[in-house]
């Protein structure tokens, strides 16, 4: 085992992004062409087998602002209202990661929600997160 993936973190769920800071997210996929798409960075990378793809973007608002933001709220209630007919669930503003290509019967499922957050809020959510070595220790895979 690579001693140095020992601090990584590893998680499921929610992806958290630093507001400010660049990324660069490098893709591959396994089995059939993939669209990883940021909407609301209008950001989008095809994602295809035995290719490595890349995209870079900055994060400039907390989702604690973009929530703020009286365009987003408008938005947000005209969505909402179609929803409320259609006898749906109500959807709050925030950031998502989905796939952008019909890729097979799971796609729709091919989404996580993104949190911008400043600096300090990271540090707090990333000091409560397991680095892999803990996940290993208390796992069966020992």
């Amino acid at each position: 085992m690579n001693s140095r993936v020992y601090d990584d973190v590893v998680v499921k769920g929610d992806m958290h992004l630093v507001v400010g800071q660049p990324y660069e997210f490098q893709f591959k996929a396994q089995d059939v062409i993939h669209s990883a798409y940021f909407p609301h960075f209008r950001a989008q990378m095809n994602c295809v087998p035995g290719m490595a793809t890349q995209m870079k973007l900055t994060p400039t608002m907390t989702t604690k602002d973009f929530k703020k933001d009286p365009e987003i709220i408008a938005k947000y209630e005209l969505i909402n209202k179609k929803r409320e007919k259609e006898g749906r669930p109500a959807v709050e503003p925030g950031y998502i990661l989905l796939c952008n290509k019909i890729c097979g019967t799971a796609h729709s499922n091919m989404w996580i929600k993104v949190i911008v957050e400043t600096q300090e809020e990271y540090d707090a959510w990333i000091a409560e997160q397991k680095t892999f070595e803990q996940q290993l220790q208390e796992s069966d895979l020992k």
